[in-house]
């Protein structure tokens, strides 16, 4: 190139920089062939923002280039909009500037390596504490979003873009949205309201509140997806061999790893160390939800979770046992924030009569002798629980530890005994047993249950269930109360169709024949 067309070249960079333009030469098209390549690559994110005035989500997975992408947008509107704010939002502060200084580039460097990099030096934006202001006064306001500092972000209106970066992460994503999205609302400089660009890998659990915006943003056509794999600037092989090495994984492991799935190819999948019922596969899930025919004889199982004064909802699940064929089958659930015991006690025998039909409710439970003779416990004020003559359905009602709400429900006439909690987490592996038997079939109806199963991580510790805005788990809870203690052994058929058992009455077997035989023969006659 001859130095007079070298500084062509030059000049007619820098105006694309004056432009707001640079974009188009900055960005990538995609890798050769790939499914990115189709599309455009980043250069048809942009086009694809540019089209529309809608807020969008771009989900790709790791080593894409999301926060490149994003950068450039973030440069674009404060050069074509003189005066213009916009703003860059990550987990942390320090997070935030350390992702921002990687798009950018190395400031110390000159931005080698980074998106500034061919930027002409009075059209580079300097460093204002956290900020970056642009040449025309334009503002680029860099915060985080943890409970420390994302408050900052309430000070500031009449932004045009906010890119909010690792959205996913954020520690109340909700609270987030409240506090910045006022800051869009009224038009600045350009004339026209904020938009919001949000970017991240998927959680690690779906029941993270950003997959209702990830769904959204499906629905209206303002969502992108690629991977590594349509990144032509990263060698794909080469980033699987470090992962292998780093976490011990043959490539098969690696790839068939939620870890892999949700962050290098951003999939929406449960992380399997910390999902409190990895059972819960699609394979399982697709042969385990359905309705199942209740058997003539059957035992009838509910668990209970009080969800307290801490706004975490009540909960409670229904089910049978069905015997011969070695299953247990959730019928139906019961969620409800606030309400007293006597609200409750209502609720619930409302379902189970719909359910089992009515015998009585005087605070009896068939199965209570069973209960204490398998246990070796039986609190005094509910030992008149253990009557022959209770209702048969449910043989057991399992909840919380609770002595003082177990005496309260005792007097709306409604027996729940305390469930074995002591060593949670063995009992929560033995129900992860019965669900990769297939031994726990869930009706279609249960669709809390059943995104619970998917989506109820415990903590990092192992010691509780994580936390969300819906709830805590509170029906896995249930679902592992009524596991612990099924009778798996017992036969609920009729006396003449078996033996006693030793909660019974003694004699009463006997009784029951010769009534029975004494009845026979008046038929006969």
């Amino acid at each position: 190139m001859t130095e007079v067309a070298a500084a062509i070249a030059r000049a007619a960079e820098a105006e694309l920089w004056r432009r707001g333009e640079a974009w188009r030469v900055l960005l990538d098209t995609g890798r050769q062939g790939s499914h990115g390549a189709t599309r455009g690559g980043q250069r048809g994110w942009m086009e694809r923002w540019l089209s529309h005035d809608e807020d969008a989500i771009n989900g790709s997975g790791r080593q894409r280039g999301k926060s490149f992408g994003a950068y450039a947008l973030l440069d674009m509107v404060p050069r074509q909009w003189p005066g213009a704010k916009v703003r860059y939002c990550a987990l942390t502060i320090d997070t935030a500037q350390a992702i921002l200084q990687s798009a950018m580039g190395n400031e110390a460097s000159d931005f080698a390596g980074g998106y500034l990099a061919s930027c002409p030096r009075n059209l580079r934006p300097y460093r204002d504490g956290y900020d970056w202001v642009f040449p025309g006064g334009g503002r680029l306001i860099v915060m985080g979003t943890d409970a420390q500092t994302f408050r900052r972000g309430r000070g500031f209106a009449q932004i045009a873009i906010d890119v909010r970066d690792e959205f996913c992460f954020y520690q109340n994503l909700d609270a987030v949205e409240a506090a910045l999205n006022p800051g869009l609302m009224i038009p600045g400089v350009t004339g026209h309201p904020g938009r919001c660009l949000r970017i991240s890998t998927p959680a690690e659990s779906p029941g993270h509140p950003g997959k209702l915006l990830v769904d959204a943003a499906k629905a209206a056509g303002h969502f992108e997806l690629e991977t590594l794999y349509d990144n032509p600037r990263v060698d794909p092989e080469a980033i699987i061999r470090k992962e292998c090495a780093r976490l011990g994984y043959t490539r098969e492991q690696l790839l068939a790893s939620t870890y892999w799935r949700r962050e290098y190819l951003g999939l929406w999948v449960t992380e399997e160390s910390r999902a409190a019922v990895p059972a819960w596969t699609d394979e399982v899930a697709a042969e385990c939800t359905r309705e199942h025919p209740r058997p003539a004889h059957f035992d009838g199982y509910t668990g209970h979770d009080w969800g307290g004064y801490t706004g975490d909802p009540h909960a409670a699940l229904f089910g049978f046992v069905d015997h011969a064929a070695g299953l247990l089958v959730i019928e139906d659930e019961y969620e409800r924030r606030g309400g007293d015991a006597k609200q409750l006690c209502e609720d619930w025998k409302a379902i189970e009569t719909r359910l089992w039909g009515e015998r009585a409710w005087d605070g009896t439970l068939f199965g209570a002798g069973f209960f204490e003779q398998t246990t070796g416990w039986m609190p005094d004020y509910l030992r008149r629980s253990v009557a022959e003559d209770g209702p048969r359905q449910p043989f057991l009602r399992l909840g919380d530890n609770d002595s003082n709400l177990q005496g309260e429900l005792m007097g709306h006439g409604y027996a729940v005994l305390s469930a074995d909690k002591h060593e949670k987490h063995l009992w929560v592996d033995a129900f992860n047993v019965l669900v990769r038997q297939k031994r726990v079939i869930v009706n279609p109806r249960c669709r809390r249950f059943l995104e619970q199963l998917r989506t109820t991580l415990w903590t990092k510790n192992r010691s509780e269930w994580e936390r969300t805005d819906k709830d805590h788990g509170d029906l896995i809870d249930c679902a592992v109360y009524i596991s612990r203690h099924v009778a798996w052994h017992r036969d609920p058929s009729p006396p003449r169709l078996r033996q006693a058992f030793p909660w019974e009455q003694p004699g009463q077997h006997e009784q029951l024949a010769e009534l029975e035989q004494a009845m026979s023969g008046r038929r006969r006659r």
